[in-house]
């Protein structure tokens, strides 16, 4: 039975909103903006139904089961009430499937589980899960663990021993799906070792899998996957690897006059990111419109993901923080003017291409929610770049340049910059980074700066342009 008496408890979520809309049961956490407020309030569905989490303690297994509801108060007590019950009823059943189930047969039932981040519940049409999440914890376990392991073994046959041995001889596939000599990268196992701890973890709670073989899987493999995080930013190199990608990824011809001058043209991405600290996912779903060049903000609204060729638009952010605002600091304006003047010159050309298009009986390129030609970093049709032609042309660039950074990396050379420039002002790198809270992005970055924070500190000086290196300055950037 249950201890003491459980009761539905609200499912809250942060929000940024206008002070007009601010309600009188809103939490008020800060003021963001004279015009925008960051508020704690109760989720809604669809049909404006409140949102309840209904959580209860059962001392026999030592576990909380918990799900979401969206309904009237009176009406989560009810099924609070029905969950608990059915639940108790059945928590001696999962030990008799453990018995017998194989992966193979637990790997299906957890893939459609973890299809959802919210399963539907009654009028709930439910909350799935970002297409490329699923698609990676899909892609792991069908083409690494169920081959790796055995897909008739036994789930409570694995152990923590076998795990480690399977993880850390992991290889590469070729180009056919074949299992290759070459080791996979520390920080692919790392990802792969991630996806197997939300396997079992799921398993020990639906099944009642004791106890859980993943619990003690290492956090990094092998020994280059931190070395690549903790980053003292080398703005010469950064810059080394944008030229790089000038080179490798030239722009299409109609845009030929619209290189910087010095040669800058896709490029100016690495630089982007490098700057702004905005994930690839964000750059990739940057409307022109939200560069605010009198405020010298960006305002970050939207997400676009790919996965296996299919895009997803996300009117949101990759995580909790909700809309942010970031400061484009003075070493970008020239690189958002001349990304701004591609997409300028692509738009002025559409009308021309779209008649031909009619003429020839073609299909129109899709186009984001925002509009054809309307993001910063335009695709030469006017929709998205592709994320798999960027990671293309970044690997010529890295392979020309020597310089090794990733996309994400590039992400971590701004945050230095911010931590040399702001100390441990963490609220405020949190802001720019985009994490939903100070202590997450503390968790994050602390390692970056675990040695002579005073040396580092030194090194990258408070500007940017005090990091420039090795006659890598560029113009100095006009007065927007």
């Amino acid at each position: 039975m249950s201890r003491g008496i459980a009761t539905p408890r609200p499912y809250m979520e942060l929000l940024t909103v206008t002070a007009a809309s601010v309600r009188a049961e809103d939490t008020v956490l800060e003021n963001r903006t004279p015009d925008a407020v960051k508020v704690r309030r109760q989720r809604r569905d669809a049909l404006g139904a409140l949102g309840w989490r209904l959580r209860y303690s059962d001392p026999r297994s030592a576990r909380q089961p918990e799900r979401t509801f969206y309904g009237s108060y009176a009406d989560a007590v009810r099924e609070l009430a029905d969950f608990e019950r059915t639940a108790t009823a059945a928590t001696v059943a999962p030990t008799v499937r453990l018995k017998a189930i194989t992966l193979q047969e637990w790997a299906i039932e957890w893939l459609r589980m973890r299809r959802w981040k919210h399963a539907p519940s009654g009028a709930f049409a439910g909350e799935r899960r970002p297409h490329s999440t699923f698609a990676k914890e899909r892609s792991i376990v069908e083409a690494y663990l169920l081959p790796g392991l055995g897909p008739q073994t036994k789930l409570r046959a694995i152990t923590l021993r076998g795990l480690r041995e399977w993880i850390g001889g992991l290889t590469l596939l070729d180009d056919r799906g074949v299992r290759g000599d070459q080791p996979m990268a520390p920080s692919s196992k790392t990802t792969v070792a991630n996806v197997v701890k939300l396997f079992f973890r799921d398993a020990t709670r639906e099944l009642g899998l004791s106890p859980n073989p993943a619990a003690g899987l290492p956090t990094t493999w092998g020994t280059d996957t931190s070395d690549r995080r903790i980053l003292v930013p080398n703005l010469g190199r950064v810059e080394e690897l944008a030229c790089a990608l000038d080179e490798a990824w030239p722009l299409p011809g109609w845009a030929e006059g619209l290189y910087g001058p010095n040669g800058e043209g896709r490029g100016d991405i690495v630089r982007l990111l490098a700057f702004s600290g905005m994930r690839w996912e964000e750059s990739a779903a940057m409307p022109s419109g939200l560069v605010h060049r009198a405020d010298k903000l960006m305002t970050v609204r939207y997400t676009a993901t790919e996965s296996g060729g299919k895009r997803v638009w996300v009117d949101g952010t990759k995580t909790g923080a909700g809309e942010r605002h970031i400061v484009i600091v003075p070493q970008l304006h020239d690189v958002i003017d001349r990304l701004d003047a591609v997409r300028a010159r692509g738009l002025e050309l559409e009308a021309e291409r779209a008649g031909r298009r009619e003429v020839r009986g073609g299909r129109s390129p899709v186009a984001p929610p925002t509009g054809s030609w309307s993001l910063l970093v335009s695709g030469e049709r006017g929709g998205f770049v592709s994320y798999g032609q960027w990671r293309k042309q970044l690997a010529k660039a890295r392979a020309a340049s020597g310089v090794d950074l990733t996309a994400h990396e590039l992400r971590h050379v701004a945050a230095s910059i911010l931590y040399a420039a702001l100390g441990a002002d963490w609220s405020t790198i949190k802001e720019q980074m985009g994490h939903k809270s100070a202590q997450e992005t503390e968790r994050i970055y602390v390692h970056v700066f675990r040695g002579d924070r005073a040396r580092v500190a030194r090194m990258l000086g408070a500007k940017i342009e005090e990091l420039r290196q090795d006659g890598t300055e560029s113009p100095s950037p006009h007065q927007w």
